[in-house]
């Protein structure tokens, strides 16, 4: 899906040595082209204030390593697998997703969608797919790795 959103240039700036830096020290597997920097705080996801201050609300200080990934990619209309382990912060960074594209459609479509409430809508006319999986598992000391795979 288009996306308006932009990475900061203060991140592009760093580069893919400093990304590649960042994606060691918190066991990530990136694979794909052109993939969004990873990024260490929700202030530079660039999410309205409400839901900062929500996460503030909630103790949620920064992003675990598939939000500072998963996130950033998603956010940039990026079709993305990510892989973490129970526990690692997968159903925040789906939620907040589909929830920023949710309101951007709504934006986009306001006027359109009350010209059409008769017509069902599909993927040409505004309905967003999102495929969520869960597996269920024992966390264990130890388990950090997280792949997220874009294309």
């Amino acid at each position: 899906m288009p996306s308006s959103w932009t990475v900061p240039r203060y991140l592009l700036e760093q580069g893919e040595d400093e990304w590649t830096k960042i994606c060691q020290q918190w066991h990530m597997e990136v694979e794909g082209i052109d993939i969004p920097p990873p990024m260490k705080r929700f202030k530079d996801m660039k999410f309205p204030a409400p839901i900062l201050k929500s996460l503030v609300a909630k103790n949620i200080q920064r992003p675990t390593p598939i939000q500072m990934q998963g996130l950033p990619v998603a956010l940039a209309g990026r079709d993305m697998v990510g892989i973490a382990f129970t526990g690692s912060g997968k159903t925040l960074t789906f939620s907040f997703t589909a929830r920023h594209a949710v309101a951007r459609r709504r934006i986009a479509h306001a006027l359109d969608w009350w010209r059409r409430t008769d017509r069902l809508y599909s993927s040409d006319n505004g309905w967003i797919r999102l495929v969520a999986c869960v597996q269920q598992q024992e966390h264990r000391p130890g388990m950090t790795r997280t792949k997220i795979t874009t294309t």
